[in-house]
């Protein structure tokens, strides 16, 4: 499954590595395409082992609330 989300504290690559560092640590999460220009966080994942509650709160425990 995919999913973006929207990002809007993400301010640079600082950021970025924050959130790529953060969804990486969770099982199922199988690539990451961040864009930092239109604060973008798209996520392909397995869904029978993660969800997207649980990628929220990844982003939200990592300083980055999605929208």
């Amino acid at each position: 499954m995919e999913k973006t989300y929207n990002v809007p504290n993400m301010k640079g690559e600082g950021c970025a590595n924050n959130i790529r560092k953060a969804l990486s640590e969770v099982e199922g999460v199988n690539q990451l395409v961040i864009d930092v220009a239109t604060k973008a966080v798209n996520v392909h994942f397995d869904e029978a082992k993660v969800n997207d509650q649980t990628l929220k709160a990844a982003l939200v425990a990592a300083g980055y609330p999605a929208v």
